[in-house]
């Protein structure tokens, strides 16, 4: 009934508060040509919300840049990413290697998520035998 009430940072949820925190170092970026990195920018936040974050930000006219890392497969799209702006990496014996989607010269029209996830590009965690 247009009730109106303050909540202080301690009440919101950690989503909230991550994402309160990200959206001045995205602004920044965006109007200021700078660089933003975040790491693991999904952590606490829905998916759709880092999807649409990433979305506005790469189709917006904007000299910044934004790179982050993630196990959100959700933003493994093609209609908003460039192939050649995806990274994986992939851990050997203690080493971290990174290279590109690019690398495999994708086709458009194929879903990438699916493939990362079929482990088509590697980068996918090995459990081994855990009996």
């Amino acid at each position: 009934d247009g009730f109106t009430g303050e909540m202080d940072i301690r009440s919101q949820s950690d989503g909230t508060v991550r994402l309160l925190t990200l959206v001045p170092a995205v602004y920044d970026s965006m109007s200021q040509g700078k660089t933003v990195i975040i790491d693991e920018i999904d952590h606490s936040i829905h998916p759709c919300l880092i999807k649409n974050l990433v979305e506005y930000f790469a189709k917006e006219q904007t000299n910044g840049q934004l790179i982050f890392t993630t196990h959100e497969t959700c933003l493994l799209d093609q209609h908003f990413m460039r192939s050649d702006e995806i990274w994986f990496a992939e851990k050997n014996e203690g080493a971290t290697q990174l290279y590109s989607l690019n690398d495999f010269k994708p086709h458009h029209s194929i879903s990438i998520r699916n493939g990362y996830i079929e482990g088509r590009y590697g980068a996918i965690p090995f459990i081994g035998d855990l009996v």
